[in-house]
C-alpha cells in the first residue's frame, strides 16, 4: 500500500488517498479534515444522536447541529449522505418585526447540485468517487 501514490483525477483536499493493487482507496476522515466549501459537496457518515444537544462550554446554549435539528429537519439515525458546508447566514423574522438572528454554519445534505432541506450531523468524511466514464449511445470511440 503506497499512500504517496496519489489516485489520477480525485480531489485529494485534506483526504487520505491512494492506490492499492492498481485501485483508488479513500479512507474515512474526522470531519473536523473536511473541505468547508459551500461549492465542494463531500460523502459523510453521519449520527444524528451523536450530538450531545448542549454546547459542552455552555450548557444554556444547543450546539450549533441541534439549533437546527430542534426544527425537525435532520438526517436520522445512522448512515451515509452526501453533504455539503453552508456557512452561517442571517434570519429575518419578516420586516415588520425588525428581530433578526444568525443561523450557525452547518452541514447540509446535498440534492440536486444545492443544499438541501435536513441538517446533516457529520462525523466523517471522504471526498466523491470520480464518476465512471460513460460512453453515449451510437457514439464511436
Amino acid at each position: 500500500m503506497d499512500q504517496s501514490r496519489a489516485c489520477r483525477g480525485q480531489d485529494r483536499t485534506q483526504a487520505t488517498v491512494y492506490e492499492q493493487q492498481g485501485e483508488c482507496v479513500m479512507e474515512w476522515q474526522d470531519i473536523s479534515t473536511a473541505p468547508k466549501d459551500e461549492m465542494v459537496p463531500v460523502l459523510v457518515a453521519f449520527d444524528h444522536d451523536a450530538d450531545p444537544c448542549q454546547d459542552p462550554s455552555d450548557p444554556r446554549r444547543l450546539t450549533d447541529y441541534s439549533t437546527h435539528a430542534e426544527s425537525g429537519d435532520y438526517l436520522s439515525g445512522r448512515g451515509v449522505a452526501i453533504a455539503i458546508w453552508r456557512d452561517s447566514w442571517e434570519e429575518n423574522e419578516g420586516w415588520e418585526s425588525g428581530i433578526r438572528y444568525t443561523m450557525p454554519a452547518a452541514w447540509w445534505n446535498y440534492v440536486d447540485g444545492d443544499a438541501g432541506d435536513h441538517v446533516v450531523n457529520a462525523i466523517a468524511w471522504m471526498p466523491l468517487p470520480a464518476p465512471p466514464a460513460i460512453k453515449a449511445k451510437g457514439v464511436e470511440g
